[in-house]
């Protein structure tokens, strides 16, 4: 079914899966930062969680692009690391409040709250049928996410 949408589309969403992976690359970028910018920062992480990141990218690819129609080991193993994603975002989050500002939450609770919208809209997608929508919603799921963690990161540099 997917061979029938664009390949622009195809192409957006299985590139959709790095986001997580130039999240953590963009951590990596800013180690020396992060880890200076004060006690709060000290005690996250920071290596483990961009090496996490990195590695989630891939272990997306793997479930929602290579894998999309058929069972595989990879399906389980994504959701099991996205709620590891979601517990090790938030701590990363509360490890630089103090360093964020009005606006840089402001953009962070944006893009949170687009990624939960496209992930349910994603769902409503999926039970109506909609492969095409489908497939942009989640890849919103995959970048909006990780593009405001990168965006809030930055902002306290």
């Amino acid at each position: 079914a997917c061979a029938k949408l664009p390949a622009s589309t195809l192409t957006f969403y299985a590139l959709s899966s790095f986001a997580y992976t130039a999240a953590g690359m963009a951590i990596l970028a800013q180690l020396s930062p992060l880890h200076d910018s004060g006690p709060t920062e000290r005690w996250f992480p920071w290596t483990a969680f961009a090496a996490y990141l990195i590695g989630q990218g891939f272990v997306t690819f793997l479930s929602d692009v290579l894998f999309i129609d058929r069972h595989s080991l990879w399906h389980p193993v994504d959701r099991c690391c996205s709620w590891v994603g979601v517990v090790l975002s938030v701590a990363s989050v509360w490890a630089v409040a103090a360093d964020i500002g009005p606006v840089a939450a402001s953009v962070y609770v944006l893009g949170i709250g687009v990624s939960a919208a496209a992930f349910i809209y994603e769902w409503y997608c999926k039970q109506q049928g909609w492969l095409e929508s489908f497939i942009w919603a989640h890849a919103f799921w995959h970048t909006a996410g990780p593009g405001a963690l990168i965006a809030l990161l930055i902002s306290c540099l």
